[in-house]
């Protein structure tokens, strides 16, 4: 199921790692702080920090780093993981109209 999702900040505990502070949003919410109809069968992100903007998840596969494509632990004996990132939704576009 596709969602949009509000992150509103973060906290580090001392041992390090990254707690977000993710809360459940509207795709009419993204589109009032992107100023355009989103792709309804993507996931979103409106970040806060340097201003608002609207992000998409963008996955791939690459090749694992553990074992260079002969298969581990780490892939799943595959060779292959999978990577996700949040992208600005413009950068994502341009992705896709390259290909």
């Amino acid at each position: 199921m596709r969602t949009v999702i509000e992150r509103l900040g973060h906290s580090i505990d001392h041992q390090g790692i990254i707690h977000y502070d993710d809360r459940p949003s509207t795709y009419e919410k993204a589109e009032s702080v992107i100023g355009k109809r989103l792709d309804r069968r993507r996931n979103y992100a409106i970040l806060h920090g340097d201003g608002r903007k609207v992000c998409e998840l963008v996955t791939w596969s690459a090749q694992c780093s553990g074992c260079d494509g002969g298969g581990c632990k780490e892939c799943g004996y595959h060779g292959i993981i999978r990577r996700a990132m949040w992208l600005p939704v413009e950068l994502a576009d341009a992705g896709r109209d390259a290909l």
